[in-house]
């Protein structure tokens, strides 16, 4: 079996988020290792220690070769989302946030429409109260038509502009929990390999008979 023990930092395109540490081994069918029985494992006592470099060298872990490198077999996807579903309540408030900054664009929008409105209005009221000569009505006319249309203009374009607002809006708060603006990085700190040890069997070897003895004079 093989374990390793490796350092995650979890980023996103704002920077830095979070870093943990997290255990992983694999079986030389590679066979994916829970994490609680590779904890188990790094618990047992130390019985014998060996150069693991010399002994990859000379051919001796060779067995995991066909299991796959254990660096890519880490669930990156699994991380991201543990760590999504541990900042719900963060990602909630900042949502909220957004909703209320797409309310102010919108505001700002019907702004300019509302200042239109009244400058209409009080043309309207200029020419309703009839004490202007014909020529200054005419002007007035003139400018108010010119007026009424830049407003259904400006009001069909605040439509299109608010939706616009609620689309970016809708795909700001997405953003904020897409797994593909998240990155993980990993620093591999050692692995083990474990195998059950073997007892060799002690014995003596036994010194030949001299063929000759049975011949030889006592």
């Amino acid at each position: 079996m093989q374990v390793g023990f490796y350092e995650i930092d979890i980023s996103s395109n704002e920077g830095y988020l979070q870093t943990k540490y997290i255990v992983i081994g694999q079986k030389t069918s590679g066979e994916i290792i829970p994490e609680e029985k590779c904890r188990d494992l790094l618990d047992l006592p130390v019985v014998e220690i060996e150069n693991i470099d010399r002994k990859e060298a000379f051919g001796g872990y060779t067995g995991f070769m066909g299991a796959g490198n254990l660096d890519f077999k880490i669930d990156t996807t699994k991380i991201i989302e543990e760590y999504i579903l541990s900042k719900q309540g963060s990602y909630a408030y900042e949502a909220e946030k957004l909703k209320m900054l797409a309310g102010r664009k919108k505001a700002n929008l019907e702004l300019h429409l509302k200042d239109l409105k009244t400058e209409i209005s009080e043309l309207k009221q200029k020419l309703n109260n009839k004490k202007s000569d014909r020529l200054e009505e005419l002007q007035i006319t003139k400018q108010l038509k010119v007026l009424e249309n830049d407003l259904r203009k400006q009001e069909n374009d605040l439509f299109f502009d608010m939706a616009q607002v609620d689309i970016d809006t809708e795909n700001e708060i997405k953003q904020l929990t897409e797994k593909s603006r998240f990155r993980i990085g990993q620093n591999l700190f050692f692995k083990l390999y474990f195998e059950p040890k073997i007892e060799q069997q002690e014995f003596q070897e036994e010194t030949p008979a001299d063929p000759l003895d049975r011949y030889r004079i006592r």
